[in-house]
């Protein structure tokens, strides 16, 4: 008698979690939220200019370059003409140049005397 009991509550507790775990899987999802409505444009769209600033580490005067560290930023492209800033006073002028590495850049002195810690943008 006491295995027939057994046997039965085992069986009950397995159709038990077999149902709870059915259940489950059927279970409805939520609806996603509406999609905004699209924006009308009238014309094309506005340009944004971003503003890369870069510092100057390293100032070479025998050879009319500098070092400029840009950080986390993305360094501007070879060829890219920079101004040199100064306490907001433009002191110069650099074009990036070879070799970029990471967040360093090399620029050739255009005009000006920049010096390390000068500001570049």
């Amino acid at each position: 008698m006491k295995q027939i009991l057994r046997c039965g509550m085992s069986w009950m507790l397995m159709f038990t979690l077999w149902a709870g775990l059915g259940c489950a899987n059927f279970r409805k999802p939520k609806p996603a939220p509406p999609a905004p409505p699209a924006a009308k444009h009238s014309g094309p769209a506005p340009v944004q200019f971003v503003t890369i600033t870069g510092k100057v580490t390293l100032v070479n005067k025998q050879y009319a370059f500098v070092v400029v560290d840009f950080g986390a930023q993305r360094p501007p492209v070879t060829g890219t003409t920079l101004t040199v800033r100064r306490a907001n006073q433009v002191v110069g002028h650099v074009r990036v140049t070879e070799p970029v590495r990471g967040r360093f850049v090399t620029a050739d002195i255009v005009d000006g005397e920049p010096r390390a810690g000068d500001e570049v943008r």
